[in-house]
């Protein structure tokens, strides 16, 4: 029997199943591990750069970038390659046992298996073949840049950490935009990414003094739910050097990084691992698969921000509901630019385009009938969204 070695370590479970997730999960903290969780090849992989758990168990059918194509892209990746794999599967095809040891895999364990069983191959594999971590390798010709965000969304810091952390660069986070010009005055940056709403010094305000006082030359990128061309004349005219529209893809924020940082984004960069890369397009009207990928594993985190994202549903219904009765119709409704911030996460992307069309509406028309309308309109799909929202725990 192998001795099982002093334990805090960390295993991440990425299997389809929610019940074997569950069952692996339970048992393995009970053996003093701790766990992280996946239920698709793309959304281990994004966990796995970013957590860099000690060993991966990978079931070889998961969808989504398949364990064999994960375990190849796992071993490949200079700073995840010292990350251990035990793939599983419930087929005992020897062949697909070849096929796990050709992609890197560190052992393999055919489905179904004893828990005991398991266990002592995870301890193993940590303890007989332990490997040293290697850090992420940074190339000599791109100099590691410090980045400043200034932003008071949750998921939207989560998401952009993300990024940041994927490009190599290191980030620091502001929730108001006073705490924002605190950090600006006490670190250096190479950039800073402001949300022009945060609170106490809104992000066009913020600009405004770093180039007044403090420096003319930091670029600092705005980030908005709205892309009125009235606002982002106010963003450039404050100094701003870009402008990014919420919900922005993985690609969307890069580039407009790569414009001021050349060699920070390759070729093969593009392409976040555990981050949608493109908003998904078809029939699948609320898809939060989005915020299932940045929230890494963390079931409770993801929980968390679901049960936010009801409360400004309901919180939304009823100030579409007042106006509507009251047949007023404020120019700025502050819970469309909450909902603006949680569309592209939470598969809301007709209502947000309602949004938009009503604020384009509001710049340049007074007619109460038309704005009337389109309350309607945001008010019925606000229902539906609620409803299939409700549904989920």
């Amino acid at each position: 029997m192998v001795s099982k070695p002093a334990n805090n370590r960390t295993i991440l479970i990425a299997d389809s199943s929610r019940d074997n997730l569950n069952a692996l999960g339970k048992h393995l903290k009970a053996e003093g591990f701790g766990i992280l969780a996946a239920i698709d090849g793309k959304q281990a992989f994004g966990i796995i750069q970013n957590k860099r758990p000690h060993l991966v168990l990978l079931e070889a059918g998961i969808p989504n970038m398949d364990g064999f194509d994960l375990c190849r892209a796992v071993k490949e990746n200079n700073a995840a390659a010292s990350v251990f794999v035990i793939m599983m599967s419930e087929s005992a095809d020897g062949s697909l046992e070849e096929m796990a040891f050709a992609a890197g895999a560190d052992d393999f364990i055919s489905k179904p298996y004893r828990m005991e069983e398991l266990v002592e191959r995870i301890y193993s594999v940590l303890e007989n073949r332990q490997k040293p971590v290697i850090s992420p390798v940074k190339s000599a010709s791109v100099p590691q840049k410090r980045v400043l965000l200034v932003e008071d969304n949750e998921l939207n810091q989560n998401y952009v950490e993300a990024i940041i952390s994927d490009l190599g660069f290191t980030l620091d986070i502001a929730d108001n935009g006073g705490t924002g010009l605190e950090n600006f005055l006490t670190k250096k940056y190479d950039l800073v990414l402001t949300d022009i709403s945060v609170p106490v010094i809104n992000g066009v305000e913020l600009t405004k003094i770093i180039r007044a006082k403090y420096s003319k030359d930091v670029p600092i990128i705005a980030i908005s739910g709205h892309s009125d061309k009235e606002i982002i004349d106010r963003c450039l005219a404050a100094g701003m050097t870009g402008f990014v529209t919420k919900p922005f893809t993985a690609r969307d924020l890069k580039t407009e990084i790569n414009k001021l940082f050349p060699q920070s984004v390759s070729e093969d960069g593009w392409k976040m691992s555990g981050i949608a890369d493109e908003h998904e397009s078809g029939n699948r009207t609320y898809n939060y698969d989005h915020a299932i990928e940045i929230a890494k594993g963390d079931e409770q985190l993801l929980k968390k921000w679901i049960e936010r994202f009801k409360e400004i549903l309901q919180n939304a219904v009823e100030s579409v509901n007042s106006c509507v009765s009251m047949n007023e119709y404020p120019q700025k409704n502050k819970i469309f630019h909450e909902l603006v911030n949680y569309s592209g996460y939470f598969g809301i992307d007709e209502l947000r385009s309602y949004i938009q069309e009503l604020n384009s509406i509001q710049q340049f028309s007074k007619d109460k009938e038309r704005i009337g309308n389109f309350y309607i309109k945001i008010k019925n799909e606000l229902q539906k969204v609620q409803a299939y929202y409700d549904g989920i725990v």
